[in-house]
């Protein structure tokens, strides 16, 4: 498996050279990482309503393609789709250090973004600013905490 992402990262880079020069529509497929920081405060805890009030810091997988098409040399507009998978965590009850382990949430974002290229050439910086949903795909799910 390892040997087949390797082949298709190289195959991908080599091609993508090709393809460099600037065009009007651009088309890209990603893959990564989704990392979240821990938010929550133990100040937020009420005993029966809300016992794990803090979700510590996780990375999930994600993925995703970003249409994109440019009116000048500089400027365009992007359409970006990306969907996140759920990852593990362990959530610890401030009160008696209940622990109890959840799948996050799933969840999928569109934004619609400015492009504006500072640069044309080989290398060309870039600044993005635009505006979107992020929906989460949660469900109700049961739980056993260790206690």
């Amino acid at each position: 498996m390892k040997k087949a992402m390797l082949f298709i990262f190289i195959l991908a880079f080599i091609v993508s050279g090709g393809f460099a020069q600037h065009k009007k529509f651009q088309f890209s497929v990603f893959g990564g990482l989704n990392h979240v920081f821990e938010y929550g405060s133990e100040d937020d805890y009420e005993m029966g309503e809300n016992n794990f009030p803090v979700t510590p810091a996780h990375t999930s997988g994600n993925f995703g393609a970003a249409f994109a098409y440019f009116f000048t040399a500089n400027i365009g507009l992007e359409l970006d789709g990306r969907y996140t998978l759920s990852s593990k965590v362990t959530l610890e009850d401030p009160a008696d250090q209940d622990t109890v382990e959840i799948n996050t949430s799933k969840h999928y974002s569109v934004t619609l973004n400015f492009i504006y290229q500072f640069l044309s050439g080989n290398l060309k910086p870039y600044l993005v600013v635009g505006g979107g949903i992020d929906k989460l795909l949660a469900k109700g799910e049961t739980y056993t905490s260790e206690y």
